[in-house]
């Protein structure tokens, strides 16, 4: 491990975590399995077995990720008091219940008792920070570090500062989060859902209406989706596969017959129109969707 990682990992080495749910559990193994000192504050009585049993059901796939599992729980420590829990921490992630009064008040108490250089984060995938930090009186600290499900195995963490957030915060999160092989990206304004959830919403609604008008069944439309543009997001994401499909369909198929093709003005002058070697350099600017945008307007 790099130096500013291992660095990172022992200013923020003591963690508690809030709710033992099934991201809570996976945060616990994560961070168990990154050397951290774990103590889990959950009100169910159970909550020693649940943990436990689930960082036991998934060693395998932490040693498949490369990370040592011996003596996983040597460092695992359960306590109900919420105080008691947060005493002392470096860091504290959140993943209680999605009710906004819960969390105010859940910060608000932490916040009096963790030192000013703890990190207060939050799974919540529908709270913003500045909501959750209004009863708190050192709000600089606390933001949103939303993981997609289970934290130990998918990548992405949504870090959210709050209007009271400061940069340093954010930066540390940052760092901590890819400190324990994570994909962090930092959301740049508050919104209801954030960014993953808010594309995987607008997905599944076409995807419900395609099957309740009768286009497409459920199953085929699974399948148009894991054999076509499930692959080319994932290998690359949106922008990138729509500037790369672009740019071959511009060197070639659009070349013959959009960019070549003559058209006249009403002055019977051709329609001069930008090269695909100069709409499509290496700048990413020309990408952009207000250049698309300008060219689609002259082809009107």
């Amino acid at each position: 491990m790099a130096t500013a990682q291992q660095d990172i990992l022992n200013r923020y080495s003591k963690v508690t975590v809030i709710g033992a749910g099934v991201i809570g559990a996976s945060w616990t193994a994560l961070f168990l399995a990154h050397g951290l000192a774990v103590v889990v504050n959950d009100p169910r009585p159970d909550v020693e077995s649940i943990v436990r049993d689930y960082i036991r059901n998934n060693l395998s796939t932490l040693k498949e990720l490369g990370l040592p599992t011996d003596n996983l729980e040597k460092k695992l420590s359960f306590e109900a008091d919420l105080e008691r829990s947060v005493a002392g921490a470096d860091l504290v992630q959140e993943n209680g219940p999605e009710r906004i009064e819960f969390k105010q008040d859940l910060w608000g108490r932490i916040g009096k008792v963790v030192g000013e250089h703890a990190l207060m984060l939050s799974s919540s995938s529908a709270k913003t920070a500045t909501e959750q930090a209004l009863e708190m009186s050192r709000p600089e600290r606390l933001l949103v570090g939303h993981p997609f499900n289970p934290p130990h195995l998918i990548p992405l963490v949504e870090v959210v500062p709050g209007e009271q957030t400061s940069p340093e915060a954010v930066d540390d999160a940052v760092a901590f989060y890819a400190a324990l092989g994570k994909v962090p990206r930092v959301v740049r304004k508050e919104m209801p859902g954030f960014v993953a959830n808010r594309l995987q919403r607008a997905i599944f609604r076409e995807c419900c209406y395609l099957v309740i008008q009768g286009v497409v069944k459920v199953d085929e439309l699974d399948d148009i989706v894991t054999s076509s543009i499930g692959l080319r997001w994932a290998a690359d994401g949106p922008f990138r596969s729509f500037h790369l499909r672009v740019s071959t369909r511009l060197g070639r198929t659009w070349r013959r017959s959009i960019w070549m093709r003559p058209r006249r003005t009403r002055s019977s002058r051709r329609l001069r129109h930008p090269s695909p070697r100069n709409l499509l350099s290496n700048s990413k600017a020309s990408a952009t969707p207000s250049n698309w945008r300008s060219f689609a307007r002259s082809r009107r």
